[in-house]
């Protein structure tokens, strides 16, 4: 069995657009991302650090669940895609283009609640609610530090 500690929690006052089905150009979707993954950034680093969690090390396992209040809710494999920049944001460091340079990458420090985001650091639990209205919609997140208990 898996038990799981609270480490923080966090809200974002806005929902992440579904960018499965968008039809609009690549640069506009790459900003859409690059705007979540600084949110996701800022957010998790700053509820990090007031809570005074260490960043995330290999070996470490969490829980990370994402609560979107929409107004209009999304089919589920919509709902898992909209937090992929979110998710992104919240490990400790990934790989991000250089402006200009196609092939070469540079490091981006991330949140550091998470080590990756592979099934071997991570559980995702991603759910949606219904909000009245658009004032109401946000995206919370909370990060558990999972653990083996034993029966």
């Amino acid at each position: 069995m898996i038990g799981a500690r609270l480490l923080v929690e966090f809200e974002i006052p806005d929902i992440p657009p579904s960018l499965a089905n968008h039809r609009g150009h690549w640069g506009d979707i790459y900003a859409t991302g690059s705007r979540w993954l600084e949110l996701a950034i800022h957010h998790g680093r700053a509820a990090r650090m007031l809570a005074d969690v260490p960043p995330a090390v290999s070996g470490d396992r969490r829980r990370v669940e994402i609560v979107q209040h929409r107004t209009h809710l999304l089919d589920p494999g919509n709902l898992e895609a909209s937090v992929k920049a979110i998710v992104d944001g919240l490990k400790l460091r990934h790989a991000r283009r250089v402006k200009g340079i196609r092939a070469e990458l540079s490091d981006l420090w991330g949140a550091g609640l998470i080590f990756d985001d592979g099934p071997a650091h991570l559980d995702l639990v991603v759910t949606q609610a219904k909000a009245r209205h658009r004032a109401e919609q946000r995206t919370e997140v909370k990060v558990f530090a999972a653990f083996r208990q034993s029966v």
